[in-house]
């Protein structure tokens, strides 16, 4: 079995090679100065050096591979990973940051929140912005390009070496997503506290429309849902990355690129539902209404979309509630619950809840099968709404309980089967460790030809829900 391995410009300066000179990953043991053990030498004539199957583990790599020095790895520690162990990257621009800003501030939180803003150019900051970094430049003659899209790729790509070489200390983990990226930063955190730090990991999602996976990678994290690697896979990167770019020069976007390139030293992406890429249309209600039971971390693309809460008109303002709705629990947030009335009369109703979002009232008894699925009040990326077009399970989208006749809210007419709608107005920890949420019902209702001539439950629009979970016991 052949094992390749091709060293990178820096890495060849250090061991004193040439990088013509290949170089592969030996079975002996490992210098006692911390640096990693090699075989030297040519290549046999037309082909690669080999090693026999004594010398490989179940996987086909070198029984001690490692493709980077030992030195600076971080060591096992007991403290519980916190907010403060991890730095944020933001990937934006002088040309966007003016109108997306605001997005960031939703989840920013300054004085605990650690990273940068990384720009092209120096931009005008305000107070509580995040720290504003100009990237490193990326001059046409030093990073080729040939992927499509936009040179600046490049520059994103190399945020996460860029961070790292700023010597922040204590960090765990290095995130980066886009200025148009909100983040769950404590559901983040209890996530990524039961992952070994000290090994090379690397998460993030995939997107949510099949066609996109397919014309990029299943096997990558989608850079705008938000990526995540560990100290050692960033400290592994800091000396590949600009190399593995050079010889991936067709590779498009930055997201890509990252992918390929922590798979060149054996690492391949862990996928998180949680993370969000968002490549869809219209409203993500019925998305995040049949959120799976994964915690709920990142939201890509909030601008490309109507408000995620329907009765606040600014995309700003309705991005503000919904962060706020999140943070008294932020594991349990959009978490679903059912809960069915199975009396015997013709007002039996179906609840769906969407812990700190919203709350589904169906005059009817539907079946946990079709709840899990998620409504189609959205499109795929490009239009398409039936299930080929999504990597998740989907259903028709249900029309809400009434119509109105004419301009009149108080001329309504009842249909069957369609659910009365009820959205969060606040989120608050109680004195006990009890988490209250509040709902109020939200009016703006399309029309129906369907008339339902049964008598069923009525829930005025002045109405408002409170729903309390109690504190679990230690």
């Amino acid at each position: 079995m052949v094992w390749d391995y091709i060293n990178t410009v820096d890495r060849a300066r250090e061991l004193g090679t040439t990088v013509d000179q290949l170089k592969i990953i030996g079975s002996g043991p490992v210098p006692a100065d911390g640096a990693t053990a090699i075989v030297s030498g040519s290549p046999p004539s037309g082909g690669s050096p080999t090693l026999d199957d004594s010398q490989l583990n179940a996987t086909g790599a070198p029984s001690n591979f490692s493709a980077i020095a030992s030195e600076g790895l971080p060591e096992a520690d007991p403290v519980k990973t916190s907010l403060r162990h991890l730095c944020f990257g933001v990937a934006s621009a002088a040309s966007s940051w003016g109108r997306r800003k605001a997005i960031v501030r939703t989840w920013w939180r300054p004085g605990e929140t650690r990273g940068s803003v990384w720009m092209d150019f120096r931009v005008r900051t305000d107070d509580g912005d995040p720290e504003i970094r100009v990237s490193e430049p990326t001059p046409p003659w030093k990073f080729h390009y040939t992927g499509g899209g936009v040179r600046g790729y490049i520059r994103i790509t190399r945020i996460f070496i860029e961070m790292f070489r700023l010597g922040e200390p204590d960090i765990r983990w290095f995130v980066m997503g886009d200025d148009d990226t909100i983040f769950n930063q404590d559901a983040l955190v209890e996530v990524l506290a039961r992952y070994d730090h000290t090994q090379k990991l690397y998460f993030g999602g995939i997107s949510e429309t099949h066609m996109q996976n397919v014309a990029h990678s299943h096997n990558m994290a989608f850079g705008g849902g938000g990526i995540v690697m560990s100290y050692p896979l960033v400290l592994a990167l800091n000396s590949t990355l600009d190399n593995c770019m050079e010889r991936h020069t067709e590779v498009w976007g930055s997201d890509g690129r990252l992918a390929v390139c922590t798979a060149e030293l054996g690492v391949h992406v862990i996928h998180a539902k949680g993370f969000h890429q968002c490549d869809l249309g219209d409203s993500l209600s019925g998305l995040l209404e049949a959120h799976s039971v994964m915690p709920f971390i990142s939201l890509h693309h909030v601008l490309q979309v109507p408000p995620v809460i329907p009765y606040l008109s600014s995309r700003i303002t309705s991005l503000e509630m919904f962060v706020q709705a999140m943070r008294p629990d932020p594991l349990g947030f959009l978490q679903q619950s059912i809960c069915y009335d199975k009396s015997r009369n013709a007002r039996r109703w179906t609840m769906s809840i969407a812990w700190g979002y919203s709350v589904k009232v169906y005059p009817k008894i539907l079946r946990m099968k079709e709840l899990l699925r998620a409504e189609t009040t959205f499109v795929a990326y490009l239009g398409g709404q039936d299930s080929s077009h999504f990597t998740f399970d989907v259903r028709p989208a249900r029309p809400q309980l009434f119509w109105y006749l004419g301009q009149d809210p108080e001329r309504q007419i009842p249909r069957c089967g369609f659910p009365f709608i009820l959205y969060v107005t606040s989120v608050r920890m109680l004195a006990d460790g009890s988490v209250e949420s509040v709902y109020k019902r939200w009016p703006r209702l399309p029309p129906t030809r369907r008339i339902c001539p049964m008598p069923i439950m009525q829930i005025p629009e002045s109405a408002q829900l409170v729903l309390l979970k109690k504190a679990v016991e230690a």
